[in-house]
């Protein structure tokens, strides 16, 4: 008697049998967190709130409004440096992790970087420069958000088991 290849202790995912112990775990970290911060969801209920203390109006200085939107704008800002500082703390792990990572990435971590600093005093002595270069970073930074949520919905297909092929 040959036993059934899918058995109680076996878990189907994508395509795939994986044993249940084995199991890839649904979320990056847990679905709260996923929802909030890896989904986006945070921001419709920062949205709402904003709505609810502060309707359609963007206010023109952060005194301006009640107490409830200066509040706001400080959770905005804290919370941009704690997502922020976790990529970019990444980010240098990876060009300056290691000697051979320096050496892969010094035009990366060096030579460009070191271009940008006259660029900057450049942009900020000709408003004219300033306002393209500003426009241009505006233009490509939206393809590195692109690709880093490509790379999480590649961290959600690995996760269950699913390959990506060519069609």
């Amino acid at each position: 008697m040959t036993a059934n290849p899918i058995s109680e202790a076996t878990l189907v995912v994508g395509h795939s049998t994986v044993p249940e112990a084995r199991a890839p775990h649904r979320w990056i970290v847990g679905e709260t967190f996923d929802f909030f911060l890896v989904c986006g969801g945070a921001v419709w209920v920062l949205l709402a709130l904003n709505y609810v203390f502060l309707g359609w109006v963007v206010p023109s200085s952060a005194t301006q409004g009640p107490i409830v939107g200066q509040w706001l704008m400080i959770l905005i800002l804290i919370g941009q440096h704690v997502s922020a500082d976790a990529h970019n703390a990444a980010t240098y792990m990876r060009i300056y992790g290691s000697d051979e990572d320096q050496k892969r990435f010094r035009f990366y971590g060096k030579w460009l970087a070191l271009a940008c600093i006259p660029i900057f005093f450049i942009g900020i002595s000709t408003p004219v420069l300033g306002s393209a270069m500003l426009y241009c970073y505006l233009i490509t930074v939206f393809w590195h958000y692109a690709a880093q949520a490509f790379g999480i919905a590649l961290i959600y297909c690995y996760k269950q088991d699913y390959k990506m092929t060519h069609l």
